[in-house]
C-alpha cells in the first residue's frame, strides 16, 4: 500500500508541476476543394500491350534489349472543363530493373528482375477539345510548370524519386488549361535485361502492370 501511495503522490506532484509550465502552440489549417468534375482515362486497346512470344535468341547477351509497341489512343474524358495532370502508379513496384521513376516493373522470374517498361506520350497527335495547339507541361510540385516542346514524354511512377506531373496547356498558356476531352498517342517501350542475367531454361512470363492516374489541379 505504501508503494501505491508513493506513486500516486508522485503523479499528483508532477501534474501540478506540468500545469504551471507556459504553453506553446502552432496552428493547423485543413483546406481543399471538392469538385463536381470527374475525369476518366481510357486507352483504345483497353491498355493491353501484348508483345507475344519473344525468343531467347532475340535477346542481347550483354546489353538491354528494347521492344516498342504500337500506338494506343489515350483519352481523358471529363464531365466539365477541368485542370488536370497525369502520372503513373506501378502495380509491380520494386520489380523494374532500374530505380528510375520512368520505368515500371515487369514482374519477377523467381528473384530475377526481367526488366521494365515506359509509357510515352508522343509529341504529335495531341487534341484538346478539338484544338491541336497543345503543349505538354511538366511540374515537380504541381504549381510551377515548364513546357515540354519536343520529344516523347514518359509518365513517371508515383512514389519513386521526386513527383513528376504532366499537364496540357492550350494556345501557349503557361500552365495546364481546363479541358473537357484530351486525346494523345501513347506507346510502350519495353526493356528486357541482358540474357546473361536471366535463367532461360523455362518460359518467363512478362507481367507488367501500371495505372495512369489523373490528378486534379
Amino acid at each position: 500500500m505504501k508503494k501505491v501511495a508513493a506513486l500516486i503522490a508522485l503523479y499528483t506532484a508532477t501534474s501540478f508541476s506540468l500545469s504551471a509550465l507556459a504553453a506553446s502552440s502552432t496552428d493547423v489549417s485543413v483546406t481543399g476543394t471538392i469538385t463536381p468534375a470527374a475525369c476518366t482515362p481510357s486507352l483504345s486497346g483497353a491498355g493491353d500491350f501484348d508483345f507475344g512470344k519473344i525468343s531467347a535468341q532475340d535477346l542481347n547477351q550483354d546489353a538491354i534489349t528494347q521492344f516498342e509497341s504500337g500506338m494506343q489512343r489515350l483519352t481523358i474524358a471529363c464531365s466539365a472543363p477541368t485542370r488536370f495532370a497525369l502520372d503513373g502508379i506501378d502495380n509491380r513496384a520494386g520489380t523494374a530493373h532500374l530505380a528510375n521513376a520512368m520505368y515500371f516493373g515487369l514482374g519477377l522470374n523467381g528473384t530475377e528482375k526481367i526488366g521494365g517498361f515506359r509509357m510515352g506520350i508522343q509529341p504529335t497527335g495531341l487534341n484538346a477539345d478539338g484544338a491541336t495547339d497543345v503543349t505538354r507541361m511538366r511540374s515537380v510540385n504541381g504549381s510551377a510548370w515548364m513546357p515540354v516542346t519536343s520529344g516523347v514524354v514518359y509518365l513517371a511512377s508515383r512514389g519513386v524519386g521526386s513527383p513528376v506531373l504532366y499537364g496540357f496547356a492550350l494556345q501557349g498558356a503557361s500552365e495546364p488549361s481546363p479541358i473537357s476531352t484530351l486525346s494523345a498517342d501513347l506507346q510502350v517501350t519495353m526493356s528486357i535485361v541482358k540474357a546473361t542475367d536471366l535463367t532461360l531454361t523455362n518460359d518467363i512470363s512478362i507481367d507488367g502492370a501500371a495505372s495512369i492516374e489523373v490528378t486534379y489541379l
